[in-house]
């Protein structure tokens, strides 16, 4: 008996596919938050059959004994979602349109999701505090490199000088920020000379730990050093 032949897969294999990834376990250990990731046509309402042009769409999913669910919807792409101490707040970052991603609050005892911030570089590195009152994460602001319009030379003094997948590094690297979480207040932190990532409270929520690059310009490209800031 002949078998039937398996479908090839082709260019449009990937709009069936879902991607689950950073799975965060909420501070009581019942529940995990997780990414889920699919990829869509450019606009699912007139779709060309010539040529489909992919998109990334995210969503935040929750998981616990009952089953897993969607927490967030939309037609954004969602993503890191970190736990409140006391696990009732989830904050994550949504990216719509051609802006930056955008700290979000949801509050997991009902209601909509809370935007946080409006930074035309959006944010990253989503840190609570211990005790929950405050939130910090990495942001180039309203920061707008205009040099190829104004058709100015880039002058190159650092082996970094460009990433796959970001393009030009900013001229200034990113700023830490704090959110206050009750009043809403967003503040800037600290503004490093260098990139700096790796952001980690305090245990007594007094300040912050972060990884740096040395600053010396001659130290090798990767050699890294531990910093603080209170």
């Amino acid at each position: 008996m002949t078998q039937p032949k398996a479908a090839q897969p082709g260019p449009e294999t990937l709009l069936s596919l879902s991607f689950p990834s950073d799975p965060q376990i909420s501070p009581d250990g019942q529940r995990a938050a997780f990414v889920l990731t699919r990829v869509e046509e450019e606009d699912p309402h007139k779709p060309d059959a010539a040529f489909a042009k992919p998109r990334y769409k995210g969503q935040i999913w929750l998981a616990d004994a009952a089953g897993t669910r969607a927490l967030t919807h939309g037609e954004g792409r969602d993503g890191s979602p970190r736990w409140s101490p006391d696990g009732q707040t989830l904050a994550f970052t949504r990216k719509a349109g051609e802006g930056g991603a955008q700290l979000y609050l949801l509050p997991l005892s009902g209601g909509e999701a809370r935007q946080v911030t409006h930074f035309r570089g959006g944010v990253q590195d989503l840190q609570w505090s211990p005790g929950g009152t405050h939130l910090a994460f990495l942001s180039t602001a309203d920061d707008e490199d205009k040099r190829d319009e104004r058709g100015e030379a880039r002058i190159i003094t650092k082996p970094r000088y460009r990433f796959n997948g970001r393009d030009w590094l900013p001229e200034r690297p990113a700023r830490l920020f704090v959110l206050h979480v009750e009043s809403g207040e967003v503040r800037e932190w600290y503004a490093p000379e260098v990139e700096i990532s790796g952001v980690t409270w305090l245990p007594g929520g007094q300040g912050v730990l972060f990884v740096a690059p040395r600053a010396s310009a001659t130290a090798p490209s990767g050699r890294t050093r531990c910093g603080s800031w209170t």
